[in-house]
């Protein structure tokens, strides 16, 4: 999510820079929602037909768009309940081309005051087997009454839908508080920015009355040496050369058993620490170890890496804190 919305604010600037960002209507949209196992909460923890992440919020995608000559100091935010194929007519109207009939085209013009229409419409669901691909001829058609219509609700009572809850979210342990996260956390170590990163194929949630993260498969695959991990730039690495640094993190198990995980603190270019070996508990628990780093070269970004046995068994760990300090 950084990543992108980093490149979004650089075509925006790029449009201003060159004079065109008056002139321009801009979309900037996905083309669908997030899978079911993201989620932990009414309605997009649901997943549809057996499947195994394809749930309500992949038919609630993103999109943020921008009129010609519009100009607001911020993001407003529209609870029409619209959609993609709308942009036809919303193209259409604001081009202003003479001679366009846009009522040729059904759905609604972002830009005007309409509210939501009442003819039919269709979401394309998987069939009742869990491998089913994302192909379209492997869907089936479920017709909905009108844009008016909840359509979690709906869905629910459709006999062509059986809906269920992700199994991450029965499995969640009850009365922690979660807030998904962009897959970064920014913090700050001893002056030295440092941000912990979660690769494709986990999920970083929050847990607010803890002040903790979770970080835990979300049932995609995960590549070989793709590992959560904590990055420090130039400045950090700098300082730490040739010094003995002490790494501790305190954890906890994100399920009712132990779950064993290890940390690595690597300089990508003169050594590492090697894997040191923990076993999380149910309980908070501080973790700590020391390693002497070598003389610094030309340097690569030190990182520190999370290297927990995640399983489908195991929900993960769930981490208070993380501390790099340099021993005196």
């Amino acid at each position: 999510t950084a990543c992108v919305l980093g490149k979004m604010s650089s075509v925006v600037e790029k449009l201003k820079e060159i004079g065109v960002y008056d002139n321009s209507i801009i979309v900037f949209k996905s083309d669908h929602g997030e899978p079911a196992n993201y989620f932990n909460s009414y309605p997009d923890d649901l997943v549809f037909n057996n499947s195994r992440i394809i749930g309500y919020n992949r038919y609630r995608p993103f999109m943020l768009v921008k009129n010609f000559g519009q100009k607001k100091n911020a993001i407003t935010y529209d609870e029409r309940f619209v959609f993609l194929s709308d942009m036809a007519k919303t193209l259409c109207v604001a081009s202003g081309v003479e001679g366009l009939d846009c009522a040729v085209y059904n759905g609604l013009d972002f830009f005007s005051a309409e509210t939501a229409l009442m003819e039919p419409y269709y979401v394309y669901m998987p069939t009742q087997n869990k491998n089913t691909p994302f192909r379209f001829v492997s869907h089936i058609s479920v017709e909905v009454p009108n844009r008016k219509v909840d359509l979690a609700k709906f869905l629910i009572d459709s006999p062509l839908v059986d809906v269920e809850t992700h199994p991450r979210s029965e499995k969640a342990i009850a009365n922690r508080s979660r807030m998904p996260l962009s897959g970064h956390l920014n913090f700050q170590e001893e002056g030295a920015a440092a941000r912990l990163f979660v690769p494709d194929g986990y999920t970083l949630n929050q847990n607010k009355e803890a002040g903790s993260v979770i970080i835990y498969p979300n049932g995609t695959k995960i590549k070989r040496n793709q590992k959560p991990l904590v990055t420090f730039g130039r400045q950090w690495e700098e300082k730490v050369s040739e010094k003995t640094i002490q790494i501790s993190i305190t954890a906890r198990s994100y399920s009712e058993t132990a779950e064993p995980f290890g940390i690595k603190y690597h300089t990508q270019e003169v050594g590492t620490s090697g894997t040191k070996r923990f076993n999380a508990g149910k309980d908070f628990k501080k973790f700590a170890f020391e390693y002497s780093v070598p003389k610094l070269v030309e340097g690569r970004n030190d990182i520190l890496l999370i290297e927990s046995d995640f399983d489908k068994d195991n929900l993960g760990i769930e981490i208070k804190s993380i501390s790099v300090t340099v021993v005196e």
